[in-house]
C-alpha cells in the first residue's frame, strides 16, 4: 500500500499540479496550485481493519507528510498516536449527513464524487480526468488524446515549453520514454 500511496503522490506532484497550475481558467491563476484534499470513506472499516492499518498510517505519513487518514472518530483517535501531529490537524472527520455540505464549500458540484452526492463519476485508480479547458490547451503528440497509464513528467523546454513524458516500463524490461503532449 505504501508503494502505491508513494506512486499516486509522484503522479500529484510531477505532473497534475503543474499541469493545474498552468491553466489560467481558474481562480488566482498566478498563484501555483500545491494542495490536494484527499477523501477517504471509512465508513464501512472495523475496529479490527483499522487496527491492521497502523503500519500503512505510519508509512503513508512518513512518505507524503500530508496523510489523510479520515475514518470514523474512536479509530482516528487511535490513528493520532501515530501520525504527525501536523498531519493529523489537517483532517477532518464528518458524519455521512456533513459530507456533501463541506465538500461543497471548497469543491464545485460536478467534482464531488457521486458517492458523496456530487456528479463526478470517480473510480479508484482511475487517470487523472481532464477537463475541456485543459484538453484544448495541450497540443497532443499521441493520437489518443489522452493521459495513458502509468508515470507521467513535466520536461521543461525552449520558450516555457513543457512536454508531458510517459515515464516508466511497458514491461519488465523496456523503459518508457514517450512525449504524449505539450503545454507553452
Amino acid at each position: 500500500m505504501a508503494q502505491r500511496a508513494t506512486v499516486f503522490h509522484n503522479s500529484l506532484t510531477r505532473f497534475v499540479l503543474p499541469l493545474c497550475s498552468a491553466m489560467d481558467d481558474r481562480p488566482n491563476p498566478s498563484m501555483p496550485v500545491s494542495n490536494a484534499v484527499y477523501i477517504v470513506d471509512a465508513s464501512v472499516v472495523s475496529v479490527k481493519q483499522a487496527w491492521n492499518l497502523k503500519d500503512f498510517t505510519q508509512e503513508v505519513s512518513w512518505i507524503l507528510m500530508t496523510c489523510y487518514p479520515e475514518t470514523i472518530e474512536r479509530i482516528f483517535n487511535i490513528f493520532k498516536e501515530w501520525v504527525d501531529p501536523v498531519t493529523a490537524a489537517k483532517v477532518v472527520v464528518l458524519k455521512q449527513s456533513e459530507v456533501y455540505a463541506t465538500l461543497e464549500r471548497y469543491i464545485d458540484k460536478e467534482n464531488i464524487p457521486k458517492k458523496f452526492g456530487g456528479g463526478f463519476a470517480f473510480q479508484n485508480g482511475m487517470l487523472p480526468d481532464l477537463d475541456h479547458g485543459i484538453r484544448q490547451r495541450l497540443q497532443w503528440t499521441t493520437p489518443s488524446e489522452c493521459i495513458p497509464p502509468g508515470p507521467v513528467k513535466w520536461l521543461q523546454a525552449d520558450c516555457g515549453k513543457r512536454i508531458a513524458i510517459a515515464t516508466g516500463s511497458v514491461d519488465k524490461n523496456v523503459l518508457r520514454n514517450v512525449e504524449i503532449a505539450a503545454l507553452y
